[in-house]
């Protein structure tokens, strides 16, 4: 493998990009709960909408829950194990790997709701209640906003790599 390629492949696994993907998620997360949260306080809240808006970060949540998780094999796949494998790479893995479960399962828990009001209401009735059904889906939106704040902080928290690691 080419010295540029490792070194690309370094920063985009690296523990500072990691923090700033998941920093991404947070601010993605709280601009859906700020959006939302005034459209129903206003009266403007639309099913359609609202439904668009997060299925769209459980879409997100899930991919980078899935990367995340797959930390250590992208490492191997890329060439960069066991070369740079360390005590604070594989604590970085491990990290990313309980969080993206959690992402995984938050992105899968908030498409429910959003599947059930696809289904027609004849198998499914969700007329008139389309709202309150999508609704259902705020609190993962919220828990992917809350480990995405907690995985930057056990990020941050790890000891440094070593020098030349």
């Amino acid at each position: 493998m080419t010295d540029f390629k490792t070194r690309c492949y370094r920063l985009l696994m690296s523990r500072v990009v990691l923090m700033l993907l998941n920093a991404l998620l947070v601010y993605f997360a709280s601009l859906i709960l700020w959006d939302l949260g005034r459209e129903a306080l206003e009266g403007r809240l639309h099913a359609h909408e609202m439904e668009y808006v997060i299925e769209g970060m459980a879409v997100l949540g899930i991919a980078f829950g899935v990367a995340l998780e797959c930390r250590k094999d992208l490492m191997e796949i890329f060439g960069l194990y066991p070369r740079y494998e360390s005590a604070t790479e594989l604590s970085i893995d491990q990290v990313c790997h309980d969080f993206g479960i959690g992402y995984l399962l938050f992105g899968l828990f908030m498409e429910i709701p959003i599947q059930a009001v696809k289904v027609p209401d004849h198998v499914f009735n969700t007329s008139g209640a389309e709202l309150a059904t999508l609704f259902a889906s705020i609190p993962f939106v919220l828990a992917t906003g809350a480990i995405g704040v907690k995985a930057i902080w056990r990020l941050f928290r790890l000891p440094p790599a070593r020098a030349g690691h």
